[in-house]
């Protein structure tokens, strides 16, 4: 959804093949990457950043959120 209302993206099939592996091992639930805490709800953009900096993008240089991939892919 995009401003409440659906929002299309064309995939390549690449992603489309990496989705689907996805969804066998979540298990068909309705989320790929659901909150640890609660099933129904996704994972919070501060752990995907938290998960980010562990991987070593935390360097000023190198800063890189969430938030700015959400608007570079838009």
């Amino acid at each position: 959804m995009k401003m409440r209302r659906p929002h299309r993206v064309a995939l390549s099939r690449q992603v489309i093949k990496i989705l689907t592996e996805l969804r066998d091992i979540s298990g068909g639930e309705a989320l790929l990457f659901p909150s640890v805490r609660s099933g129904s709800r996704p994972i919070s953009d501060n752990t995907l950043n938290a998960a980010l900096r562990r991987m070593g993008y935390s360097k000023k240089k190198q800063r890189l959120t969430v938030s700015e991939q959400r608007h570079q892919l838009c």
